[in-house]
């Protein structure tokens, strides 16, 4: 073994620069696998999540102002009259059907501090706790009606990613009191922009108490709302009082049918990318191989060499599948970096890269062992 591993490192440095392309070309082709996995998981996820949840989304709708279809006039939807009418439409929703709906937190940058640590804050209303929080509590609860009410110390629930250092019940910079820890990797789906998910692993939730109204961008009160509205008379009152408030009438996106329009319209986008992905992917495998093959043939009268100064075909076979091995490990831990900082891709793509990677690693040995056998 020590003999195998001093020849495969001797090797690894002798021949430095194809070493360095095979080792680029499998961390290109382990980032398109992971792209082409990433995506197709992502979507088997959500169609899973809404099929869980259909009953919900079915009767789920989003609002549209009338002149955000035709003529979309920047400066008056978001004119201070404009945002106030807002406020008093989320009101009027609020207090009249279920609207479950979660905002950034980012007014003051203070507020974004936990424990010492900038954190991603959400303010969130009671039904969202109820329809969205509750089915996804690991330990302790989502938040009650109390919470809603101004008190000394916030209610708040906190994502998986800080259960390590948290736990329920406990008192955070003497102003939140964690009353819940979310399950690892829960999410949800705003179905505002785009239908992935959002993970909520790294998000703090707090009540949405009426005092912190003024700490919501106004122009997301309406963005984001999502109504349940049971019958056409529940469409009718809400733009019965936006004529109240002289405010854009609106129309409604029905949760379901908005998640297959934009499926639609980014497997639209997306089937360049993943077209491209999975031919470079089919590529990048034929010149592995081929660098593969040069290198061995390259190297076929240095083998016999050893061969003939006592050197077993074992540690040869060996040598060349430990310089391979450390190839390989140095591509993966640069897609794992990459990942880490950038991309962020789901388990499922990860899962995909390994077994890809030990796959490719025992199809290398199966190669070198032939080949070794014509020495």
């Amino acid at each position: 073994m020590k003999i195998a591993l001093m020849l495969a490192i001797s090797q690894l440095f002798k021949n430095v620069k194809i070493n360095a392309i095979l080792t680029l070309t499998l961390f290109a082709t382990s980032l398109c696998l992971m792209i082409v996995v990433n995506y197709f998981s992502d979507l088997a996820r959500v169609d899973l999540y809404v099929n869980e949840n259909k009953s919900l989304y079915d009767k789920t709708y989003s609002m549209i102002r009338t002149s955000e279809l035709k003529n979309y006039n920047f400066s008056r939807i978001y004119s201070r009259e404009e945002l106030e009418k807002n406020v008093k439409m989320h009101r009027f929703i609020s207090g009249n059907f279920t609207n479950y709906c979660a905002f950034r937190r980012g007014a003051n940058p203070s507020d974004l501090i936990f424990g010492g640590d900038s954190v991603e804050f959400y303010y969130c209303n009671e039904s969202f706790s109820d329809l969205i929080l509750t089915g996804r509590i690991m330990g302790g609860r989502s938040f009650e009606e109390s919470d809603f009410s101004a008190s000394s110390l916030t209610s708040a629930v906190a994502g998986f990613g800080f259960a390590e250092k948290y736990s329920v019940g406990d008192v955070v910079d003497n102003r939140y009191l964690i009353v819940g820890i979310l399950k690892k990797g829960a999410n949800y789906f705003n179905l505002q922009h785009n239908y992935y998910p959002i993970d909520m692993d790294n998000i703090v939730f707090t009540p949405l108490i009426p005092d912190d109204i003024d700490n919501v961008n106004s122009a997301f009160l309406i963005d984001n709302a999502k109504v349940v509205l049971e019958s056409r008379e529940d469409f009718e009152s809400i733009n019965n009082y936006a004529d109240h408030i002289s405010m854009d009438r609106f129309n409604f996106a029905n949760q379901c049918e908005l998640l297959r329009l934009m499926k639609s319209d980014d497997r639209v986008l997306v089937g360049n990318e993943i077209f491209f992905s999975a031919t470079m992917l089919l590529i990048l495998l034929f010149l592995t191989f081929v660098f593969q093959k040069l290198k061995f043939w390259g190297r076929m009268s240095e083998l016999k060499v050893h061969c003939i100064c006592g050197s077993s075909l074992c540690n040869i076979w060996l040598a060349e599948f430990l310089e391979i091995a450390i190839i390989l490990l140095l591509a993966a831990s640069l897609v794992f970096v990459v990942n880490i900082r950038f991309l962020h891709m789901n388990a499922v793509a990860i899962a995909a890269l390994i077994i890809c990677l030990i796959t490719y690693a025992l199809f290398c040995g199966l190669m070198i062992y032939n080949e070794v056998a014509e020495i």
